[in-house]
């Protein structure tokens, strides 16, 4: 980040939209704690889950984290995940595009200290994950400028909805924030953030295309994350692409 975008950061942290924005996921975050009783942050060491987790620890400053761990992950995500206190690490088979599938090979290969999850109550992931341990609410950084559908989910539902199959209540604090606002907080309260971000600026990539993981997902293909991805960090690349050639072809 350069000094003139910290200081235009800055600058917005002081606007009444911000302020207002703030408020709004105070707001929403307050609400989510009345209607659970056992909770966590769903944290992908990227900017929007980090501000969530810095909010929701306000108030409960051991709040658990949890990560889902999409099997290949950029260096600075592994390093800002070990300055994480009170961070739990789960693995599972995820379904990110035709020829990516993290984990398919089961939990063989799955690093000590994560625990596997395998689905349950026909759900998967984070969602079986919670369900077998018997939160009730999961607070989660989607922001719906990010797509269409997030802004669809974000007007139907709104900051705070209940989901019908699990009984788990989401809260979509950031719902409504823009990526200057992300910034902003970040910036103002002086929060250590994911230092993959700086390296795509290095490498020119706009701040509203900046995506930190997983490296293959479809919606977010077409931002071209794959290409970022070659540019930026080679080595990693040239892993994962070994792995999957199919990269190549489309980075």
């Amino acid at each position: 980040m350069t000094p003139a975008e910290r200081a235009g950061y800055l600058a917005h942290s002081r606007t009444l939209a911000f302020q207002r924005r703030l408020d709004e996921a105070r707001r929403a975050i307050e609400a989510w704690r009345r209607v659970t009783t056992r909770r966590f942050v769903s944290y992908s060491a990227g900017k929007d889950s980090e501000v969530v987790l810095h909010l929701a620890r306000q108030d409960e400053p051991q709040l658990l984290a949890v990560w889902s761990d999409d099997e290949f992950n950029l260096p600075e995500t592994l390093a800002q995940l070990e300055r994480t206190p009170n961070l739990h690490r789960i693995a599972a088979r995820v379904w990110h595009a035709e020829w990516f599938t993290a984990w398919a090979d089961g939990p063989a290969r799955v690093p000590p200290g994560t625990e596997w999850v395998e689905p349950i109550a026909g759900q998967f992931g984070l969602a079986a994950w919670a369900i077998r341990h018997g939160y009730d609410g999961v607070a989660i950084g989607l922001r719906a400028q990010e797509s269409a559908d997030r802004r669809r989910n974000a007007r139907r539902r709104g900051t705070l909805h209940q989901l019908r199959e699990t009984g788990v209540w989401h809260a979509y604090p950031l719902a409504w924030w823009r990526t200057e606002d992300v910034w902003a907080y970040l910036v103002s309260r002086e929060v250590p953030y994911n230092a993959a971000y700086d390296r795509l600026s290095a490498i020119g990539v706009p701040a509203a295309r900046q995506r930190i993981g997983p490296f293959a997902v479809e919606r977010v293909l077409q931002f071209g994350a794959l290409s970022d991805l070659r540019r930026g960090w080679p080595e990693e690349f040239a892993r994962f692409a070994a792995r999957f050639p199919d990269a190549r072809r489309l980075s």
